[in-house]
């Protein structure tokens, strides 16, 4: 089985945040869904996906989401995927797709300090 984890921690610009009314990207409503519902409802259409893990702030946790553990975000994006990929638990694997403001090498190095 494969563990998903979703960092659900990314926030707006404030005119998006106005636009969305919230500032928090996996709570953003499109067609009446957030997308972090949008995303667990397609993992959980995966029968390869075993356990989703997330790790946001407090109010992602408020849309009762069927997901196996939730974590609090920590204090920079790269914490919070490596929070999200020790919530994992042992898999088949990993896949890691990042969308952030850092680059992909000082990412990979704060990654090869935290192990």
């Amino acid at each position: 089985m494969i563990s998903a984890v979703i960092a659900a921690a990314g926030r707006l610009e404030p005119a998006q945040a106005r636009e969305y009314a919230t500032d928090i990207k996996a709570l953003a409503r499109i067609g009446g869904k957030t997308l972090l519902a949008t995303l667990v409802d397609a993992l959980r259409g995966v029968p390869e996906i075993g356990r989703i893990s997330v790790v946001g702030p407090r109010a992602v946790r408020e849309g009762g989401l069927a997901v196996d553990e939730w974590s609090d975000e920590r204090a920079s994006g790269e914490e919070n995927v490596i929070a999200a990929l020790r919530s994992a638990g042992p898999s088949e694997g990993v896949r890691l797709r990042l969308s952030g403001p850092w680059p992909p090498g000082e990412f990979m190095k704060t990654l090869s300090e935290s192990q």
